[in-house]
């Protein structure tokens, strides 16, 4: 439960320069597990016996049972409420998983949909059928001496667009939603070289899942352009010991590399690079010409 909540916390967390965490922040998150385990995370917790209805669909979360993943699992975590719900066949039922109290409830099955977003309305939940047991940072349950576990799990290595989106489906929400500058879209269209921007990151990074989906969106409305994003994704543990950060340098994720042929013509990062990334993108190539 510990490593589970330890998880739970940091996948939560909006922060930025990873590598460069201090004494204090070691402490601060020591602070924040012990309030999870306590219930008071949030200045306004969700009791579980309340409707939650901020849950999210994630990929960052699997569901193994029986020493398999199943290709049907579907996870959606609610933040208000340290709480996971997780469906598939390969499950009696759905389940309510409160990190929290170490309980795992039966669930309606008329309560649980297709859609990224999940509204849970009080009478969904039934009784608890499971405690939570020790795992090596996962949540370990059992339903009717059937094994299974929820296990973090991120994404690495060299990704295409779409494997991202199917990982982690709030990127794809979240790159439907941006809406990048037309005329700053209709610069980089008519940019004649070959143009290469690789993007590192970690689906474990708040700052990634905010604010990367802003780039995705602008790749795809430059498929028909001589721009071309890749994607390289960070484990999530030992991060910054990878030959990927000391081949490139960089000091922060998400981090962008833009080429023209196999000149590196400049940089953008963090929040302030792929809140606008269009228009990091257009001062970078501008400068380039």
């Amino acid at each position: 439960r510990a490593l589970l909540a330890w998880r739970f916390a940091r996948s939560s967390r909006y922060h930025n320069r990873y590598s460069l965490e201090t004494s204090a922040m070691v402490v601060y998150r020591l602070v924040v597990l012990l309030l999870v385990f306590l219930g008071l995370g949030s200045t306004t917790p969700v009791a579980l016996a309340q409707a939650i209805d901020d849950l999210q669909r994630i990929g960052e979360w699997e569901l193994v049972v029986s020493g398999t993943v199943p290709d049907d699992a579907r996870v959606w975590q609610s933040r208000s409420a340290a709480a996971f719900v997780v469906a598939s066949d390969r499950l009696p039922f759905p389940v309510l998983i409160d990190a929290r109290g170490g309980q795992v409830y039966e669930l309606s099955a008329t309560a649980i949909g297709d859609g990224d977003d999940l509204s849970l309305p009080e009478d969904a939940r039934k009784e608890a059928v499971s405690k939570l047991m020790p795992g090596q940072g996962e949540a370990v349950f059992s339903i009717r001496g059937t094994v299974a576990r929820l296990r973090y799990s991120s994404i690495e290595g060299e990704q295409a667009r779409e494997a991202v989106f199917d990982h982690s489906p709030e990127y794809r929400a979240k790159a439907d939603a941006y809406q990048p500058d037309a005329a700053q879209l209709a610069t980089l269209r008519s940019f004649e070289k070959p143009v290469r921007v690789r993007v590192l990151f970690g689906t474990w990074c708040g700052v990634c899942k905010t604010y990367m989906p802003n780039a995705m969106r602008v790749d795809s409305e430059l498929a028909d352009s001589n721009i071309r994003f890749e994607y390289f994704g960070l484990p999530a543990q030992d991060p910054w010991q990878h030959p990927e950060v000391g081949r490139t340098g960089i000091k922060e994720v998400p981090s962008a590399i833009v080429y023209v042929g196999d000149r590196e013509v400049g940089r953008f990062a963090g929040a302030s690079g792929f809140g606008d990334p269009e228009g990091a993108l257009v001062d970078i190539l501008e400068e380039a010409r």
